[in-house]
């Protein structure tokens, strides 16, 4: 069986040409609806399901609210939590005092007694003063020495940390501000910067003195 086609090539354009219309606007359509089902949902998750979860929300905190707000003390509660977290903070960083009168005893040599001594941990800055001779007797040529001796202990001593290698000096800018002479004893102040890790309580500290300084147990205590 043979088929003719009979309709001329214009007709034939015309035809197709309607199809492919039909065809985007059935696109158009679908493009369309698609579109507008996605703004449904959007509008109704924002002025739905949004408003609702916020409405909730507020409720939520309108409710804990009441409820901290009827506990009695609550300020007080909360200033005392808060001065407790931070003990740990300050207990870590407060200074070791304690090592304090391990490195006199260190610095201090033998006819030497501290009267006086002052540290402030903010400017790393320490003082002492003291005495050196006799309360019966006349002070000796030899109290000079012992201040001597002891501002060169203080300039020469060095520190390490365990752990760690090599040694710092402890001190700096030693500095010998006062001496006066009585007929009995002498008197001397002496000011230097410290080290701030020499009473770092998070280092194991060790101060050391070169051999053959005067340190023979000369630190009697601050009287």
């Amino acid at each position: 069986m043979m088929q003719f086609n009979l309709l001329p090539d214009v007709q034939l354009a015309y035809i197709r040409t309607q199809r492919i219309k039909r065809l985007v606007i059935v696109s158009s359509a679908l493009v369309s609806s698609v579109s507008l089902f996605l703004l449904a949902i959007m509008l109704l998750f924002v002025f739905v399901l949004q408003h609702k979860a916020l409405s909730d929300e507020a409720a939520d905190i309108g409710k804990y609210s009441s409820q901290l707000k009827s506990i009695n003390n609550l300020d007080t509660m909360l200033t005392v939590q808060n001065q407790l977290s931070t003990l740990t903070t300050l207990h870590e960083n407060k200074p070791a005092v304690g090592r304090l009168f391990t490195y006199l005893s260190k610095v201090t040599p033998s006819g030497a007694t501290l009267t006086q001594v002052q540290i402030d941990f903010t400017k790393n800055t320490l003082l002492i003063g003291g005495t050196v001779g006799s309360t019966t007797g006349s002070a000796s040529n030899g109290s000079l020495g012992a201040v001597s001796s002891l501002t060169d202990n203080l300039k020469a001593a060095k520190y390490t940390i365990k752990g760690q290698p090599g040694s710092v000096a402890a001190f700096s800018q030693v500095v010998l501000s006062s001496f006066s002479r009585s007929s009995y004893q002498s008197s001397f102040t002496i000011t230097a910067n410290l080290d701030p890790n020499l009473f770092n309580a998070k280092y194991n500290v060790t101060l050391d003195i070169p051999a053959g300084s005067d340190t023979n147990g000369g630190f009697q205590g601050v009287q």
